[in-house]
Parts: C-alpha cells; structure tokens; sequence
C-alpha cells in the first residue's frame, strides 16, 4: 500500500473505509474472517510505502478449534513491512478451544522513518463456558527488525504437559496481551492503553527496547480486554 495506490493480498473478505482525522486520511480494513480449524493456514502480508497510513482491526474473535481425529495445528502468520508509514495493527484475541493446536508467527520489518502500533491478544479458553487451559498445544514465534538490524526476537510455547499449575501469575490469566510500539506518536497512544487497561486492573509490564520502541505484556485474569471499548 501506498500514498497513490494500494494492493490487499489476503483470502478472507475484507473490508476498506477511509477515515479523516487531524492527521490526514487513513485506511481502515477490517477483517471479517473469524475461525482456524486443525490443518487450517491463515496469512496477512502487509506492505506500507511512503505516506499510507492504515489502520487494521478485526471484528470477532479468532477462533481456533479442533478436527476431530486431527493432531495438526492451525497456523496464523502475519508479515509486516513499512517504509516511511504507518500502521495501527489491533488484533481481536485468537481463543483457543479445549483440545485446539495453534502455530502464530509475527514478522515484522520497518525502517525508523515509520510509525507501529501492534496488539495482539490470546485467550486461554471460551470463558463464557467456563473453559480455560484445555488446550493442546499453543506456539508464538515474533520478531521485529528495525532498519535492517533485529531489535526483538522471542518465542513462547505451551503445552498440555507443561501449562502452569500454580493459580497464581500466569497461570491465573484468561487472557494474556502482547503489544509492540515504535515511533513518537505510537509510542504516546500504547502508553495510554496500558494506563487505561491498569486502572481497570490488569497486571502488565512494559520496557523500552530503544528510545524509540517500547514492548508492553499484559495479563487479564476476568477478560476484560474481551470487550470492544477497552481496545
């Protein structure tokens, strides 16, 4: 995508709006697709040139089941590049149902004249049923490279047979949130998400990987980020 022309490389429907703030206009897609099935691949590749600015959200949580008689996990990769652009990329959580596999890969490339703003959220089981750490298997694999050079790199796997056990910490959480900002601006806008996520009584921890960046963890053990205002 750029300031003149924009192309969406994606199999789900997906949805364009453009809206106007004191920024300029921005971009808005919206993505409609709304569950991973065992052996089930879902990708987004994004690519932002000089001057787009797009923001992308989903409108229902991913939910991510199993086939029966299948060991094979659903896989989501989502690939992020952006020169001298911005992106506002909220995911919706990925929950993951009772005996489910999920394999989620982040790659992201930006140059340091860009703005980022990324959230992702995953849930541990269907609350509204009581559900929680009943899955298989759940892998997160991100990285993110900064004018060429890898400012962060981390990868978190769980298991049926060796999730926490202990009710405290983690192992409390329905819900556990992963955001990443690089930029002045985009830096300001996480910052008051996560003001707002602990006033409303979330655990979370934040550190800056450089003057420019700042990584941000969050645990939510009544999942409070479930709903649509608290994004």
């Amino acid at each position: 995508m750029s300031g003149d022309a924009w192309r969406i490389q994606q199999v789900p429907p997906l949805y364009l709006n453009f809206l106007t703030s004191a920024d300029g206009q921005r971009a808005m897609l919206t993505d409609q697709s709304g569950a991973l099935r065992s052996g089930d691949s879902h990708t987004i590749t994004l690519a932002l040139q000089s001057g787009a600015q797009l923001l992308w959200q989903g409108v229902q949580s991913m939910l991510v089941g199993r086939v029966f008689g299948s060991d094979q996990p659903a896989r989501l990769t989502t690939s992020i590049c952006l020169r001298e652009s911005e992106l506002s990329f909220i995911n919706v959580p990925a929950i993951l149902f009772a005996h489910s596999r999920l394999e989620q890969t982040t790659i992201i490339d930006i140059d340091t004249a860009s703005e980022l703003l990324f959230w992702d959220v995953t849930a541990a089981g269907r609350l509204a049923r009581g559900e929680a750490w009943h899955f298989e298997s759940y892998a997160n694999e991100f990285s993110l490279k900064v004018a060429g050079e890898n400012l962060l790199r981390e990868r978190m796997i769980l298991d049926k047979n060796r999730l926490p056990k202990s009710t405290a910490g983690f192992a409390a959480a329905q819900l556990w949130l992963s955001a990443i900002a690089y930029g002045k601006k985009s830096v300001a806008r996480l910052i008051k998400k996560i003001e707002h996520l602990e006033a409303l009584g979330l655990q979370t921890s934040y550190g800056y990987l450089s003057p420019e960046c700042l990584a941000a963890k969050g645990l939510d053990a009544a999942g409070t980020i479930l709903t649509r205002k608290n994004f």
